[in-house]
């Protein structure tokens, strides 16, 4: 059997934890238990955190005696450490001075032991009581302000990190925050003004929100602190009539709307509306058929609106009609020669 004394680091922000533990097997994945250091387990991933066994020991006494001497109180009240009491207690000294045979005993077996001896000790030992008080208010006050001491403006301070540190720190954020590992994958922010709320839903749904009322964009802030905040309105386009552009493709074609109004009649009374888009598909599909169903040139075309020929070729490219083979232009010249 193995009695460690073993320190875990936070390869994110450099926290430290060290704590003392019993095994057969030093290589058992075991990445300490203390409370503090689970919740920040739970919050970075247990990937980031890095464990390196300091002492090793054939026996309980010198392994608590090791972690007692580095978990001191000057340790615990660092501000870099996730230590929240003094090491080597538990109890084990109080069994050690009752003269409790722990002979054969496992490791669970005598950390309970210690719990009712601590708690025995307690009860009996003001002193003592007192002081275990004052120890439990401290680490207390330390777990609510250390995040406020490590962090300012978003910014890690008081403790610099090594090379090495940044260096672990960057290799571990590689890749965690991108694509299927991005907590935003899949999905999009949408808000509604008159509930006065703003949530992150999954993309495939986005359609059916809208239709509710919903408004695909930013978070907005609707909380008291935010109210005097100005929100500016969500912008509509002018020529579809929505917030969220269906096909916005063609609302972005603003100088080719400008022609097909000129030059092609495009109904202008149809902008605000999704109506816009039925107008601007019967325009295309007018001018496609003068050219492959009637098959008129782009010369006589240019002469019907008169325009320059390289207006309807520019015309053609915008909106995506295609231009007739060299055969087909043949074909339809001699046919008309004949």
């Amino acid at each position: 059997m193995f009695y460690t004394v073993y320190k875990i680091t936070n390869l994110i922000d450099g926290m430290i934890y060290i704590g003392c533990h019993q095994t057969s097997d030093l290589d058992d994945n075991y990445m300490g238990s203390g409370k503090y250091l689970k919740r920040a387990q739970e919050k970075y991933g247990i990937e980031n955190f890095e464990k390196e066994i300091l002492e090793v020991f054939d026996n309980l006494e010198d392994m608590f005696e090791m972690e007692s001497k580095i978990v001191n109180s000057e340790f615990v009240d660092r501000d870099d450490t996730y230590n929240l009491k003094e090491g080597g207690s538990g109890g084990f000294d109080y069994l050690n001075s009752t003269g409790i045979n722990m002979k054969g005993k496992n490791y669970a077996e005598i950390s309970k032991m210690g719990t009712l001896a601590m708690k025995k000790k307690m009860e009996n030992d003001v002193e003592f009581r007192n002081k275990q008080l004052d120890h439990l208010k401290k680490a207390s006050e330390k777990a609510k302000i250390v995040n406020k001491l490590m962090w300012e403006n978003g910014d890690r301070v008081g403790i610099p990190h090594t090379d090495e540190t940044k260096k672990k720190m960057s290799e571990a954020k590689k890749g965690k925050y991108t694509g299927n590992n991005s907590s935003s994958f899949g999905t999009s922010w949408i808000y509604n003004m008159n509930l006065k709320e703003s949530k992150k839903v999954p993309k495939a749904d986005i359609e059916k929100w809208i239709v509710d009322g919903w408004i695909k964009g930013r978070k907005i802030d609707f909380s008291e602190k935010s109210k005097e905040k100005k929100i500016k309105p969500p912008k509509i386009c002018k020529k579809c009539g929505d917030i969220n552009c269906l096909r916005p493709d063609v609302c972005n074609k603003h100088q080719m709307v400008i022609t097909m109004i000129d030059i092609f009649g495009l109904d202008k009374g149809t902008f605000g509306s999704n109506k816009f888009y039925d107008e601007y598909d019967r325009v295309v599909e007018k001018i496609s058929s003068e050219y492959h169903e009637e098959m008129l040139s782009t010369i006589e075309l240019s002469k019907k609106y008169n325009i320059s020929t390289q207006r309807i070729d520019s015309i053609f490219k915008s909106l995506g009609i295609s231009h007739r083979s060299t055969r087909d232009a043949r074909l339809n010249t001699l046919k008309k020669l004949t």
